[in-house]
């Protein structure tokens, strides 16, 4: 059972990250035409992709613990569980799909192509390692709390707010808090590279 659950929690993962993904090229994009400008409609849109980002992937898999954790523990219940899940979360792009013209999508996939060769490849090299990094958080917080669900939870009243109140109080800082930890590091090595170039110069 639990090597079945380890490798459905590696797949119920793909579409996490691809989500994530999504919301780092949209941002993106979106600074790219801004160009620096602040409009409020953007910045409600930003605070919506972050939401997206660094919350949905908590709820989604708080909702997907709660449904293994309810339904006898068996290889089949948790695949269709995570299967549901899976299948509620890509609804949006599955409308898309259905509503947007070939033209419409071929404007989507030019807002990007209009990204200089530096934005799209940091942007690429940002997300591949941040929604990975988040993906295998969402594994372990589903797996642990499975596994240590007669601990946490003492009483079945409470299995619902113990989740939600992790999924939503504490574990989706840890992404940000990384993100901002490598940025003040990054930010520290550029000034010390510019600092060290500078001195050279002068000799």
């Amino acid at each position: 059972i639990w090597l079945t659950l380890c490798f459905l929690s590696l797949v119920f993962a793909v579409p996490i990250s691809q989500d994530i993904d999504e919301t780092y090229i949209e941002e993106a994009v979106m600074d790219h035409h801004l160009d620096g400008t602040i409009i409020i409609p953007a910045e409600i849109l930003r605070i919506a992709l972050r939401a997206r980002r660094y919350i949905k992937p908590w709820s989604i898999t708080g909702v997907a613990a709660i449904l293994i954790v309810m339904d006898q523990l068996s290889a089949k219940n948790i695949t269709l569980n995570l299967l549901a899940v899976t299948m509620f979360d890509e609804v949006d792009n599955v409308v898309a799909a259905l509503l947007l013209t070939e033209s419409q999508a071929c404007k989507i996939d030019m807002l990007v192509e209009n990204m200089s060769d530096s934005e799209r490849n940091n942007t690429a090299r940002l997300s591949f390692f941040w929604t990975r990094l988040q993906g295998f958080f969402s594994i372990a917080f589903l797996i642990m709390f499975i596994y240590f669900i007669e601990e946490l939870t003492p009483s079945c009243g409470r299995l619902t707010f113990v989740v939600f109140s992790v999924a939503f109080s504490y574990v989706p800082l840890v992404i940000p808090l990384l993100q901002g930890i490598d940025r003040i590091v990054c930010a520290l090595k550029t000034s010390e590279r510019r600092y060290n170039a500078m001195f050279c110069a002068k000799d």
